[in-house]
């Protein structure tokens, strides 16, 4: 669905997150700082804890839907209730134990647009932070590079 004022893909972001109230706000932080206005985000709370009044906090002014499971399904299908629910031209996936940098969609989307004439799969490398003692620094491995691989799928489905 593109933005009528920016001329721009509507970008869906499912977040999957079960009882980790505290890493999810610093993802859901990380999605706050996208400078990419056409976003929707979709949180899907596997069976957790309450989770739309840290949304709905955390993402001031951005699109949010939260989908609740009663109980614990599972990874995949937290990922296919996402599915289920967006409205975006383009899906991403960040888990609430995981960050995006600012640039993070616009980058992917970048690269997303100069491959529209064939369907494509844009994913990026990672940088991991492994996180020691309070005596050791973060250690930063990987870069940061979008790369893209054609898609002769019809359907995304996690299994």
């Amino acid at each position: 669905m593109m933005n009528n004022c920016t001329g721009s893909p509507l970008v869906s972001l499912i977040v999957r997150t079960r009882n980790r109230p505290e890493l999810l706000k610093e993802a859901l932080a990380s999605i706050a700082r996208q400078g990419r206005q056409n976003l929707e985000v979709i949180i899907v709370n596997d069976g957790g804890c309450p989770v739309t009044g840290l949304a709905t906090e955390q993402l001031v002014g951005r699109s949010v839907r939260v989908e609740d499971h009663a109980v614990c399904k599972g990874r995949a299908a937290a990922a296919n209730s996402g599915l289920a629910l967006v409205r975006g031209d383009y899906v991403g996936f960040l888990d609430d134990d995981d960050t995006i940098e600012p640039d993070h969609l616009e980058s992917l989307m970048a690269v997303a647009l100069a491959h529209q004439q064939q369907p494509a799969v844009v994913y990026s490398a990672v940088r991991a932070l492994r996180r020691g003692d309070c005596s050791s620094p973060p250690l930063a491995v990987g870069t940061r590079v979008a790369f893209v691989a054609r898609f002769l799928g019809r359907r995304l489905s996690y299994t």
